[in-house]
């Protein structure tokens, strides 16, 4: 993970992993690195499981706001793309507000 010194507590929000094996949702393999070779900005099933998500917090909470935060969690060691690539996912998802999640600098 980086390290950052300017930093501030997580908050409650779908949790992204990314790494040389691909991209996990809450744990759950959205996307294994080979198939992320395509041309396409989006990774398909990671969009979709979000928009599900968002939906379901719109459904179990009516009275809330939807904050439309995710958290990504990200190998140092990834390309850049890639990372650009999940973000542009959370994006068209309704997940606008990415937070890093990063090893604080002591």
């Amino acid at each position: 993970m980086p390290v950052a010194s300017a930093v501030r507590d997580l908050e409650m929000a779908p949790l992204i992993a990314v790494d040389e094996h691909g991209v996990r949702l809450n744990g759950v393999l959205e996307a294994e690195a080979a198939e992320l070779t395509q041309e396409d900005w989006k990774i398909s099933r990671l969009h979709d499981d979000l928009v599900t998500l968002k939906n379901n917090h719109k459904l179990l909470h009516p009275s809330e706001e939807f904050s439309g935060v995710v958290v990504v969690r990200a190998d140092r060691e990834i390309d850049f793309v890639l990372l650009k690539r999940v973000l542009h996912s959370c994006q068209v998802a309704g997940y606008p507000q990415a937070q890093l999640l990063v090893q604080r600098k002591l």
